[in-house]
């Protein structure tokens, strides 16, 4: 059964009244609250603020479970400081700097990661001798070492050239008529050069036509030339604007 409620002056009063009008009540008046009396309680609190003056700004709390069904948001910093091996279940993504990303080397684009161990990266291992998918274009700055090549098919071609004659002809070119031969066709000759020691310009041509207007190269006094490889054994025509001599010169 529950006891009576007295005011200050011991008279008979109710909780509510008391809550809202202020009263001064000995902490030994009040014995025990009945039903009504915690009825009262709740109506006169109900939509009112409580303030705990003396309440601490924190509190230490120890759970040892805890189960979020929905969205949880936390505005400002939140500190955890793990012990032990901590579990993760479900989808954890982490925005990692793209590049590439090796034990030894701390490289990458923007922020770069120095990896030590095995690290996975979109559902790939790499470190410890891992491989690391890479794409686009790569330069290497020094050089690229190759275990093995590729076993190669079909034909190959290779162009080769004698080291050396075994045959030098010599001969002097001092005409000054269009077109006259300085060196004919030779299917085995290696080499042809050409010296102008006189002080006649020389104009020579691969063919058999060549003039002071048309022709390949002009040689001033003292000019050396060498003719090309492809045209080494063709017919070579020349001639001297003015009077001069030219020492030519065939290996075969």
């Amino acid at each position: 059964m529950a006891l009576p409620i007295l005011d200050g002056n011991q008279s008979a009063t109710t909780l509510s009244s008391i809550l809202t009008s202020g009263e001064h009540i000995p902490a030994h008046t009040v014995v025990s609250l009945g039903t009504q009396a915690i009825t009262d309680m709740r109506g006169a609190v109900s939509g009112s603020v409580v303030s705990i003056s003396n309440f601490p700004a924190t509190q230490p709390v120890s759970i040892a479970s805890v189960t979020i069904g929905n969205t949880v948001t936390i505005a400002g910093t939140v500190t955890a400081n793990p012990t032990g091996t901590q579990t993760i279940a479900g989808t954890v993504t982490a925005n990692l700097a793209q590049g590439i990303i090796s034990e030894s080397d701390d490289v990458g684009s923007g922020a770069s990661r120095l990896v030590a161990g095995v690290f996975d990266y979109n559902g790939i291992q790499f470190g410890d001798n891992k491989p690391f998918p890479i794409s686009g274009t790569v330069t290497v700055g020094n050089s690229v070492t190759i275990g093995s090549l590729p076993a190669i098919s079909g034909t190959v071609t290779a162009n080769t050239f004698a080291l050396q004659g075994t045959a030098v002809t010599t001969s002097d070119f001092t005409s000054t008529t269009a077109s006259t031969l300085l060196a004919g066709y030779n299917a085995t000759r290696e080499v042809l050069t050409i010296f102008n020691e006189g002080a006649g310009n020389l104009h020579v041509c691969a063919g058999a036509t060549c003039t002071t207007i048309a022709y390949q190269v002009r040689l001033s006094a003292g000019d050396y030339y060498e003719v090309p490889n492809h045209q080494t054994t063709i017919t070579h025509s020349a001639v001297f604007a003015t009077a001069g001599t030219a020492r030519v010169t065939e290996v075969i």
